[in-house]
């Protein structure tokens, strides 16, 4: 297994808390990757042909000192793209968010995406996103990207995908930005805030899925690895090979294809059927509608996470931070 594309959760604090956040992110949000920490991920990765390093949250530029350490650290590795995932809360007046960018520019960062859309606009003004976007375009980040959320289908009505339109609209004609639609992934807090907002409709669990596209490749294969800031080693959203500070991560790596882990090798034999026929047989009762295949997988690691709690981890991805023990 060699990894291409590695992504570090920087920290669960966010000022926005998001509806549709995969991850019940917010202010009370725990955990904070350190710098040592990206050393020696990057050292146990060396053998791998790294092609980029994306820093996200939460929000990163919470702490904006961590997060310049963490860019330097992936340039002195030589990563190609870098990049960082943000809200764009700071960027509060054109010069200001000039100036944080510019830094973070000559420390190698090359690559943003900001979200705004429907659910970010409840705590964040878009004018914000305006001005952290045109500050990179200005820049000459080699990547400036505007993120949208829309509930599926986009064409459905809801106050959400309403507001998304208008956010995409206002965004359309600025000059070197990308615009891209981000479907909402049911899981975390959107499965439990938005389930009233989605069409929702009878699902057969498939035998076989792939990762999220930011990990790339399949579950036989994945091509990216996402680190929260307890260590968790995620292929997928609160699916972990293993705590990265209490194992090694290269040998983590090296052991995957061989393994012999029962929920590893049934979502790659069996898929989410698999993960959903261990569930039943463990007294989960499944729905009679769900709002995605996703959602679906969710509800049955959500079940199954009592017990096995070194795979389907963090807790972060199963429940808000006010309800842990």
């Amino acid at each position: 297994m060699k990894i291409k594309k590695l992504n570090l959760l920087l920290t669960y604090r966010c000022p926005s808390q998001c509806r549709h956040c995969g991850y019940f992110c917010g202010l009370e949000g725990r955990g904070l990757m350190t710098a040592q920490d990206v050393k020696g991920y990057l050292q146990e990765l060396s053998d791998h042909p790294l092609e980029s390093l994306w820093i996200y949250g939460g929000e990163p530029f919470l702490y904006s000192g961590v997060l310049m350490e963490m860019v330097k650290i992936a340039r002195r590795r030589h990563v190609p793209r870098i990049g960082v995932l943000t809200n764009g809360y700071w960027a509060t007046s054109p010069k200001g968010t000039l100036k944080k960018l510019s830094d973070l520019k000559s420390a190698g960062l090359n690559a943003i995406v900001i979200s705004s859309d429907g659910f970010h606009t409840e705590r964040v003004p878009p004018e914000f996103a305006i001005n952290a976007a045109q500050a990179a375009v200005k820049l000459r980040l080699e990547e400036v990207t505007i993120s949208v959320a829309f509930l599926s289908p986009r064409g459905g009505c809801n106050p959400f995908n309403d507001r998304s339109e208008e956010i995409w609209a206002q965004f359309k004609g600025i000059p070197g930005i990308s615009l891209r639609e981000d479907p909402v992934t049911v899981i975390g807090r959107a499965a439990e805030r938005l389930l009233g907002f989605c069409r929702l409709r009878q699902i057969q669990a498939p035998d076989m899925c792939q990762p999220p596209s930011y990990i790339g490749g399949s579950f036989d294969q994945p091509e990216g690895l996402e680190i929260d800031p307890h260590g968790w080693a995620m292929i997928c959203p609160g699916f972990s090979l293993g705590n990265a500070k209490e194992k090694s991560l290269a040998v983590m790596l090296d052991q995957y294809e061989n393994s012999e882990n029962i929920l590893w090798h049934l979502i790659r034999q069996q898929g989410p059927a698999g993960l959903l026929d261990l569930a039943c047989q463990k007294g989960y009762i499944q729905r009679d509608l769900y709002a995605s295949v996703c959602h679906l997988c969710y509800e049955v690691r959500k079940f199954l996470s009592p017990h096995y709690p070194d795979n389907l981890a963090p807790t972060s991805c199963y429940m808000e931070l006010s309800r842990k023990g």
